[in-house]
C-alpha cells in the first residue's frame, strides 16, 4: 500500500493519465506505480493514482479500472450502445465537469465540481431547467446526480428531452459557475473520441502591454481541442527588466505563478494543462476560464487579453 504524494481525479475518477478518456493505459500507470514505486519519472504530467480515493494506491484501484474498461468493451450494440458525452469548465473559483451517460434505455447525468467554496449549498440549472442542489463538502468537492430509466432511487429524476449535450448549453452553479459547455466530447463503445459541434475548436487570445521604462511585457493564451481532451496554455514574458527579480503574474485577478528575471533581465512564466518542454509547469487548478477582456498583470502592468483573429 502506498499512500505518499497520492492524488485522486474526483471529476473524473478514472483517467489515471488525466488526457480526457480511460483506456488500459490508465490501470498501466497505476500497476507500473504499485510495482515499482514510482512511474513518472521521464514525465512532469501528473498522474491521478487513487482511484477510489481511499488516500493510498493499491491493486484494488487498477482492478476497479480493469473492471470498468471490461463492462463497457463487453457493452452490446444496437439498443444497448453506450454513449458518454462530457465538457469541462474552469473558471475563477472552481472547476467542473459534466457527463451524461447513456447506455441502451438509461440516461445518467453526472456533474461533478471542485476546488469549490466547502460544506455550501449551490442550486443547478442547465439551459435555465432547473435540475437540483449540488452539496460540497470539506474539500470543496460536490457532485449532482441525476437518472432515467433505472432504479437508483437516490438519483434525482433526469429531465425529459435532456438526451444530448452541446457546446451552446448554458449551465449555472450558484454564483459560482455560469458558462456555455464550450468544449463537448463523445465517447462511444469501440473508444472512439469526437468533439461534439464545431464552435471554439480553437481559441487563441494575446495581451499588449504598454513599454515602461523600457520594459517590455507579453503574454497569450491558447485553448484547443486534442485528441478528444481540451489543451490548455499560457505564457507571460518580460524582457529589459531589472536582472534578477522576481514578477508575479495575475489573470482575471487570480496569481497564477510567479518567475525571475535571468542576468538580462528576461523572465517567463508557461503554464499547461499537458506539460511537455523544459521550463512547463502545470496550469492550476484555479487558473480562471478565458474570455475577450480577461485582465492580466505581470508585476505592476496591466492589460487585456483580446481573442485573436
Amino acid at each position: 500500500m502506498m499512500a505518499a504524494d497520492v492524488a485522486h481525479n474526483f471529476l473524473f475518477p478514472h483517467d489515471v493519465d488525466d488526457d480526457g478518456s480511460v483506456t488500459p493505459l490508465d490501470a498501466l500507470v497505476v500497476i507500473n506505480r504499485i510495482n515499482h514505486g514510482s512511474d513518472d519519472s521521464a514525465s512532469t504530467d501528473r498522474k491521478f493514482h487513487d482511484v477510489d480515493d481511499d488516500s493510498q494506491v493499491t491493486p484494488l484501484d487498477a482492478l476497479i479500472l480493469i473492471n470498468g474498461i471490461n463492462s463497457k468493451s463487453a457493452a452490446p450494440v444496437g439498443n444497448g450502445l453506450h454513449v458518454a458525452q462530457s465538457s469541462v469548465l474552469t473558471t475563477s473559483t472552481a472547476r467542473v465537469r459534466v457527463e451524461l451517460e447513456t447506455e441502451g434505455p438509461e440516461t445518467e447525468l453526472n456533474i461533478r465540481v471542485d476546488n469549490a467554496p466547502v460544506s455550501s449549498s449551490f442550486g443547478v440549472s442547465l439551459n435555465d431547467i432547473a435540475l437540483g442542489q449540488l452539496v460540497t463538502d470539506a474539500r470543496g468537492r460536490g457532485k449532482l446526480v441525476l437518472s432515467q430509466g433505472d432504479d437508483n432511487r437516490e438519483h434525482l429524476p433526469l429531465p425529459n428531452g435532456l438526451t444530448t449535450l452541446s457546446p451552446d448549453m448554458e449551465l449555472v452553479i450558484g454564483d459560482i459557475v455560469k458558462g456555455k459547455l464550450s468544449q463537448v466530447t463523445k465517447v462511444e463503445n469501440n473508444g472512439t473520441t469526437t468533439p461534439v459541434g464545431t464552435a471554439n475548436q480553437e481559441q487563441q487570445f494575446a495581451a499588449r502591454f504598454d513599454v515602461v521604462g523600457g520594459v517590455v511585457r507579453s503574454a497569450e493564451f491558447e485553448q484547443e481541442i486534442e485528441g478528444g481532451a481540451t489543451k490548455r496554455k499560457f505564457k507571460a514574458e518580460i524582457e529589459k527588466a531589472t536582472p534578477n527579480t522576481r514578477f508575479e503574474v495575475t489573470v482575471g485577478g487570480i496569481l497564477v505563478g510567479s518567475f525571475q528575471t535571468d542576468s538580462k533581465g528576461k523572465g517567463s512564466l508557461k503554464l499547461t494543462t499537458k506539460p511537455k518542454d523544459v521550463g512547463d509547469q502545470i496550469m492550476p487548478a484555479t487558473f480562471p476560464a478565458i474570455s475577450d477582456g480577461t485582465t492580466v498583470r505581470i508585476g505592476t502592468v496591466e492589460s487585456t487579453l483580446r481573442r485573436r483573429a
